[in-house]
């Protein structure tokens, strides 16, 4: 008995010094901000990478509901033919239901972002026929938010859709601080 309460304390004592580890390394200099890698259709990976946030949470509104929780993902990543950098969402109302435009042309949105500063920048999204990321692909667009993100502090988005005004999406992104270093990280790679 002695010794299987000394193993379950042993085991007890390697978990909880492991999840020590995690903490530590959870907080790293990017901040909220992660460089992934693609993969291809064999889960091998890719040589190309892009930035991701962490989940970014918020609210929607459209004909059904009112201020309901909306989780979105901000992606950098670069044109594959130009290796320019673009930005795009993804959004997921009720935090699990993937945004998609079913329709066969491309829907637009109109995006205001808030940088740190407090200054509200006008821009466009755009959402390709059958498909579910949001991109803005305008290269001054694209400079406005990379600066915005680089900068630090809270970033906020408000989004509609331009042809039907009671979709609506906001949501902040608290701390964009680490976004400068995992940019700047990012392009070197």
């Amino acid at each position: 008995m002695k010794k299987i309460v000394g193993i379950c304390l042993a085991v007890m004592m390697m978990v909880f010094a492991s999840s020590i580890v995690i903490a530590e390394d959870s907080t790293d200099e990017y901040g909220i901000w992660d460089i992934d890698e693609f993969v291809d259709e064999f889960d091998m990976p890719a040589g190309e990478y892009y930035i991701v946030s962490d989940p970014l949470y918020g609210k929607f509104s459209n004909s059904a509901t009112t201020n309901s929780d909306v989780t979105a993902f901000l992606f950098c990543e670069k044109f594959s033919d130009t290796k320019k950098p673009f930005i795009k969402l993804k959004l997921y109302e009720y935090d699990s239901y993937l945004v998609k435009n079913a329709y066969s042309s491309a829907k637009i949105y109109d995006i205001i972002m808030m940088d740190g500063a407090g200054v509200k920048h006008n821009l466009t999204g755009v959402m390709l026929s059958h498909n579910s990321a949001l991109g803005i692909a305008d290269d001054e667009e694209i400079a406005t938010v990379i600066n915005a993100l680089k900068e630090g502090g809270t970033v906020r988005f408000a989004i509609v859709d331009s042809e039907n005004n009671l979709n609506k999406y906001s949501f902040a992104i608290e701390d964009a601080d680490g976004f400068d270093k995992a940019y700047s990280d990012w392009l070197a790679k």
